[in-house]
């Protein structure tokens, strides 16, 4: 997982390099060690992701060690893009050890009030078909991932590996 985020970060990076001649941006805010440049005249600044050394995951037992692997190896601002026509977004600002940890408390929460059962992580947001009212889940028990669609409350589409989204995503702007 690790290195299919690396690629994923490289890619991001030479998409921004590409099209604006800068690092990836976002709008800046206070108090993250991610940005590498100043507030600019649009209210953003360049970031790059930063590799954790050492973060304690709290709820490990709720967890699959690919899950793990996923939120305790880089610091970012953003992780979206599109795999199989799928625009998914799993931007969440895991800039801090706290912040990761209190987005998993969340995410299991989250899980619990969709299917009243802790088997299932909300990891992020999709959009298919000009529908963005997706949430993408993590299926603990099997390790796959799938997309709930909030509005007629099901699950739609087919099932993937994390892993497999990761190494594929083809970042956007």
């Amino acid at each position: 997982m690790k290195d299919y985020l690396k690629q994923y970060f490289e890619k991001l990076k030479q998409l921004y390099l590409k099209e604006f001649g800068t690092n990836p941006t976002v709008p800046y805010f206070d108090n993250c060690s991610l940005f590498i440049s100043s507030e600019d005249e649009d209210g953003e600044a360049e970031w790059l992701p930063l590799e954790i050394e050492n973060i304690e995951i709290k709820n490990k037992e709720k967890l699959t060690e690919e899950l793990i692997e996923f939120y305790s190896s880089y610091y970012y601002l953003v992780l979206r893009g599109t795999y199989k026509n799928i625009h998914f977004d799993f931007s969440i600002n895991m800039y801090s050890n706290e912040r990761i940890n209190n987005f998993i408390d969340n995410a299991i929460k989250d899980g619990e009030y969709y299917f009243k059962s802790d088997n299932y992580i909300l990891i992020g947001t999709a959009c298919m078909d000009g529908n963005d009212d997706i949430l993408v889940f993590y299926d603990v028990k099997d390790n796959k991932v799938f997309l709930y669609d909030q509005d007629f409350e099901e699950k739609i589409g087919d099932v993937f590996e994390l892993k497999d989204i990761i190494k594929n995503l083809s970042p956007d702007i």
